[in-house]
């Protein structure tokens, strides 16, 4: 079995947890990726991923494919919400 990591990300634009359950079940879809968790409260998506299978720009690519922004590092909600996201 291959070794995994832990990857986070946090996302702009998830407005519901019809949001979240589509980030979620787009993840299972690609190589190398399990225990995925997503927030559409915090904004986060959480999970497991085998770098031998799947680059992690795969994934912010696929959050973009769906119509949301990946965001590069941690953005606290109040920021978020200050700035109209």
């Amino acid at each position: 079995m291959a070794a995994t990591r832990p990857y986070k990300l946090y996302i702009d634009g998830m407005d519901c947890a019809a949001c979240a359950l589509k980030i979620e079940k787009a993840m299972y879809h690609l190589p190398g990726v399990s225990d995925v968790d997503v927030s559409h409260a915090n904004g986060t998506l959480a999970l497991q991923l085998d770098e031998d299978r799947t680059a992690s720009f795969l994934i912010e690519e696929r959050v973009r494919s769906l119509g949301y922004i990946p965001l590069a590092g941690h953005v606290e909600p109040e920021t978020r919400q200050a700035l109209g996201r």
